[in-house]
C-alpha cells in the first residue's frame, strides 16, 4: 500500500497536536533549553558587562596609566609627543612648584604644580581656556566652581578652568588635595611624564622611558616606569570573562543536543509505532522537528526578557551583547537539530516489539 505524504499543514497540525497534550515532558525539554539558552545567551552577555565595567573601572582608577619620573629631568615635549603612540590616549608633564597660598587662607599652603597642556585629559577634565585645574577637595573648601575665579595671594584673581577627581583609592597621592597651572611644555622640565593607554600595550612602557632627557639628568640617574595606581594590578586581565564567552555556547549546543536527544528517544515505542501503522519516515523527521523547534521556541521567549535588558541596560557594549544573544541562540539551535537528527536515526520500526517489552 502507498503511503500518502503529509502535507506541511498536516505536519503543523500534528506538532501542534502533540505540543498540546505535552507529549514525552515537552515542558522539560522546555524548561532544559531554557537552561541552555541561560548558559549560551545570558552568561556570555554578563561575563562581558562583568569585563567591560572592571575595565571602565580598571581605566578610571590610573591603573592603565603609566608615570615616567626623573627629577626635573623630563622633557615636556617629548612627553607630548608620545600621544601620536598606538592606544595612547592622554599624556602630560607634571611638575611640583612652591605651595600657593590663597588670599581667603594666608596661612594655608596648597600643593601646586604646573602640568603641560595635555595633563588635564589624563584627569578626564577638557578646560576650554588655560587656567587653574583644582581637585574637587579643593574646589569643595573654597565652594568654587568651573568658571568662577580665586584669589592667589600675591598673584590677584585667577580663573578656574576646572575642576578635578582624584580620589584616594590607592593612586599615587600627588594631587589629592592640590591646584594645577597649565606651563607651556617647550624647553621646560618636569618631573613626571603620565602616560594613559587603552588598551594596554607593553611596548608603549619601553616608548615612554623617551620622555627622559638624560643630558638634564643628574649622572647615573635612570627613569623610574610606575603605575598611577598598583591596587587594581599592573595589567588588567579578562581570562575568566573571556573563558566563559568562549566555550558558554559550545555548553549550549551540548546540553540542547542531549536534551533533545533524549526527549525525542524517550518516545521510541510511540515513534515506531507510527511508523508500522504507516506514516512516512520524513513526514515524521518534519513532525518532530517541528516540535523540538517550538519547543525552543518558547525556551527562547523565556529568556528574551534577560537578554534584551541586558543589552538595553549598557550602550556602550549593546553591539557585542546583541551578538552574543545571536550567538549563543545559534548554538542551542544547533544542538536541538542535532539532537533530534540523532535520535531519529536511532529508531527503527523493525524494533518496536522490543521497545515495547522495554517501555
Amino acid at each position: 500500500m502507498t503511503r500518502r505524504s503529509m502535507t506541511m499543514r498536516d505536519v503543523f497540525g500534528e506538532a501542534r497536536r502533540n505540543l498540546a497534550a505535552g507529549v514525552g515532558g515537552i515542558v522539560w525539554l522546555i524548561l532544559l533549553l531554557a537552561l541552555a539558552l541561560g548558559i549560551g545567551v545570558v552568561a556570555p552577555q554578563l561575563a562581558i558587562t562583568i569585563a567591560t565595567t572592571r575595565a571602565l573601572e580598571f581605566q578610571a582608577a590610573g591603573a592603565a596609566t603609566i608615570v615616567v619620573r626623573a627629577n626635573d629631568a623630563i622633557d615636556g615635549r617629548r612627553c607630548e609627543a608620545l600621544a601620536s603612540l598606538p592606544n595612547v590616549t592622554a599624556v602630560g608633564a607634571s611638575r611640583e612648584t612652591d605651595g600657593a597660598r590663597l588670599a581667603l587662607l594666608p596661612s594655608t599652603s596648597i600643593r601646586t604644580f604646573d602640568v603641560s597642556p595635555g595633563f588635564a585629559r589624563v584627569l578626564n577634565v577638557t578646560p576650554r581656556v588655560a587656567g587653574l585645574l583644582l581637585s574637587e577637595e579643593v574646589a569643595r573648601t573654597l565652594n568654587v566652581a568651573t568658571g568662577e575665579s580665586i584669589t592667589i595671594k600675591d598673584a590677584g584673581p585667577v580663573g578656574v578652568t576646572g575642576v578635578f577627581a582624584y580620589p584616594d583609592d590607592g593612586r599615587r597621592p600627588s594631587f589629592t588635595y592640590s591646584l594645577l597651572a597649565e606651563a607651556t611644555p617647550g624647553g621646560a622640565r618636569f618631573d613626571e611624564c603620565w602616560v594613559a593607554v587603552w588598551p594596554q600595550d607593553s611596548e608603549v612602557d619601553g616608548l615612554a622611558r623617551l620622555a627622559f632627557d638624560a643630558n638634564a639628568a643628574q649622572p647615573g640617574v635612570q627613569p623610574e616606569i610606575l603605575r598611577a595606581n598598583t591596587t587594581l594590578g599592573s595589567y588588567f586581565s579578562d581570562a575568566n570573562e573571556r573563558l566563559i564567552w568562549t566555550w558558554a555556547g559550545l555548553a549550549a549546543l551540548g546540553l540542547a543536543a542531549t536534551a533533545t536527544y533524549f526527549h525525542v528517544r524517550g518516545r521510541r515505542l510511540e515513534l515506531a509505532s507510527a511508523r508500522h501503522v504507516g506514516v512516512r519516515v520524513p513526514d515524521q523527521y518534519a513532525t518532530t522537528l517541528t516540535e523540538t523547534l517550538a519547543a525552543l521556541l518558547c525556551a527562547v521567549l523565556i529568556i528574551a526578557p534577560a537578554a534584551v535588558y541586558l543589552a538595553l541596560a549598557s550602550p556602550i557594549t549593546a553591539h557585542s551583547l546583541t551578538w552574543a544573544a545571536i550567538r549563543g541562540t545559534g548554538h542551542a539551535l544547533t544542538g536541538v537539530v542535532l539532537g533530534t537528527l540523532l535520535a531519529l536515526a536511532t529508531i527503527r520500526e523493525r524494533q518496536l516489539f522490543h521497545y515495547f517489552r522495554n517501555r
